[in-house]
């Protein structure tokens, strides 16, 4: 994949991410969904802050026109789970330290105008719900381990 390709890829999925605020999910009783900075890095960078390569990432960045319409018709999940996840808080002085929190996942597989979808939803502690990770349906893991309003409130 040609770095031109990519970039025009990457540029056109973020203008459409920026223009999410949230999508209202039938499953979680229509709580809202917000679509954070953390959800498209997601789709840049694997969890260990690794970047993922190019053609993974552009596979991701053509399901960003079809999250919000996934979340709006998720019934039930195929998977949740419960976790203790790292997280970073910044404490007096501004000093950054590492702590664990709870966090909820929620996992939904569909197709929305006939592309294949997996949606991951998180909640940490009681922080409100939001877009973790957009998957082609068909990727496997790696063996190594709307009639609402658009505005949200």
């Amino acid at each position: 994949m040609n770095t031109q390709t990519y970039l025009e890829a990457r540029k056109k999925a973020k203008v459409e991410y920026a223009g999410l605020i949230c999508a209202y999910c039938p499953a979680l009783n229509n709580d809202p969904v917000y679509f954070t900075s953390e959800g498209f890095n997601h789709l840049i960078y694997n969890g260990a802050r690794r970047e993922r390569n190019k053609k993974e990432q552009v596979a991701r960045f053509k399901l960003v026109p079809y999250v919000k319409r996934m979340i709006e018709k998720i019934e039930n999940f195929d998977h949740t789970e419960n976790r203790t996840i790292q997280v970073r808080r910044k404490k007096k002085g501004g000093k950054t330290v590492k702590e664990f929190a709870n966090a909820k996942y929620w996992v939904s597989k569909g197709k929305v105008k006939g592309q294949s979808l997996k949606v991951v939803i998180i909640q940490v502690e009681k922080g409100n719900k939001r877009l973790a990770s957009i998957v082609p349906a068909w990727k496997k893991r790696h063996k190594k381990s709307s009639t609402k309003s658009s505005h949200c409130g």
